[in-house]
């Protein structure tokens, strides 16, 4: 029914814009444009140098906000991006789970989709590295000089993360993000990928991102404790008294401004963490 719906949206769609193409933007026949659903993948594009062939964004992106909104990972405004007209078109989710709609739009007007996962680390490597094979020409000018920008991002987080960290063998890192309740960063994470290359063990072996219950930040077994944040963490409220109560466990605090983006911050991120980590004793 969903896939029904969505293509007829696209075929209503696709008879405006043949009535209307204009959209004031001006065209390059050597140069992509690139509409991107995604805030991580937007952010290896701007690393690249392709800010400028981005004509479409989600609405969480970080980049010019006068650039035109044209959906997320749920939602897609199909009448902007026709207008838009883009090349090439970028989502952040598998390839089997792309929306039907968009997926149908971009066989007809010829547009190029990567959709690429990013939970773990290698997922981020893959897709950094697919974006100038998806945008440029083997052996182009613009393929190599994207490429050594690839190149030197895998270097550093090969640096980052190797070797382990030998105090850290065995112990177990609860690693949360201080929301209210906290949010655990689980096995397959890109964060866990970080933590277990450097000797580390997960205290959270559930998938994914999970919501953790205040009692279970106080019972959860954990060595140690490292809270991700975009910004420094405020004193008192509900999750300091909580972790009060801890009798054991090393508190660490690791403060980075993309922290939750599954980007090209990341080899910063890992050095921050192997830092850290390295430490005989928390802050």
């Amino acid at each position: 029914m969903m896939m029904r719906r969505a293509i007829l949206m696209v075929a209503v769609v696709l008879s405006i814009a043949s009535c209307d193409r204009s959209d004031g933007v001006a065209r390059s026949a050597d140069s992509p444009r690139i509409a991107s659903f995604s805030p991580a993948l937007t952010a290896m594009a701007v690393s690249l140098g392709l800010e400028s062939s981005l004509v479409g964004r989600s609405a969480f992106c970080r980049i010019d906000p006068s650039l035109p909104v044209v959906g997320d990972l749920h939602e897609v405004d199909y009448e902007r991006l026709v207008r838009l007209d883009p090349t090439h078109i970028l989502v952040q989710s598998r390839s089997d789970l792309v929306d039907p709609g968009l997926r149908e739009l971009a066989s007809a007007r010829g547009w190029k989709l990567l959709a690429s996962p990013l939970s773990g680390v290698e997922d981020i490597r893959t897709a950094y590295a697919a974006i100038p094979d998806h945008l440029f020409p083997p052996e182009s000018a613009d393929h190599r000089r994207c490429l050594e920008l690839v190149h030197a991002y895998t270097d550093r987080i090969d640096s980052a993360l190797s070797p382990p960290v030998p105090s850290l063998q065995g112990r177990s890192v609860l690693i949360l993000s201080p929301m209210e309740p906290p949010l655990a960063w689980g096995s397959g994470t890109w964060m866990d990928d970080m933590l277990t290359a450097l000797g580390g063990r997960n205290a959270v072996q559930a998938d994914g991102w999970i919501s953790l219950g205040w009692e279970d930040l106080i019972r959860i077994d954990a060595d140690r404790i490292v809270f991700v944040s975009e910004s420094e963490l405020q004193p008192g409220g509900t999750l300091q008294s909580m972790l009060d109560r801890r009798t054991d466990g090393e508190v660490d605090i690791l403060v980075h401004p993309q922290v939750h983006l599954p980007a090209t911050s990341t080899d910063e991120i890992a050095a921050e963490l192997r830092s850290l980590l390295s430490r005989e004793n928390g802050s």
